[in-house]
């Protein structure tokens, strides 16, 4: 009987552990940043195959500023339509450090038909949670990633 209980003692506190050294972002977090093995050239890479995975289409990509940018997507679920554009970059160095970065457009008729504005997602405020929390969804389909929260 000592024998299952130490066991599933032991199993409990290592979940504890892994719960706990998940970061999370802080309330002006705008840049997620994905730790990974690979080179740059396979991080970007699989992040792009993320990224269509998720249903958007890659508008550019740079491989000697290893730079990936995204058509806007339009987000469904929200009241508002909100076109989303998401911006990774890669740095040249083994293993690649990913910084996944993204801007919004809130969609009324005057901004779509005459004059379109971007805005950075600026973290935890607002409508910018909306895309905050696109990016992280898609920064944590990074396989074996670790990742960090930034303010630029």
């Amino acid at each position: 009987m000592k024998q299952p209980l130490l066991t599933l003692i032991l199993v409990l506190f290592s979940l504890f552990g892994r719960a706990q050294s998940q970061p999370t972002p802080f309330k002006s977090a705008n840049v997620i940043t994905v730790l990974t093995t690979d080179s740059a050239a396979t991080a970007l890479h699989k992040m792009g195959l993320a990224l269509v995975r998720q249903g958007y289409m890659v508008d550019k990509v740079d491989k000697e500023f290893m730079v990936l940018v995204s058509r806007p997507r339009q987000l469904t679920s929200y009241s508002a339509p909100i076109f989303i554009t998401i911006r990774i970059s890669a740095t040249p160095t083994a293993p690649a450090t990913l910084q996944v970065m993204g801007d919004y457009v809130m969609a009324t008729m005057f901004d779509v038909k005459f004059n379109p504005v971007e805005y950075p997602s600026r973290g935890l405020r607002g409508a910018s949670i909306i895309t905050f929390t696109e990016l992280e969804k898609l920064a944590r389909l990074y396989p074996d990633g670790k990742l960090a929260y930034e303010k630029h």
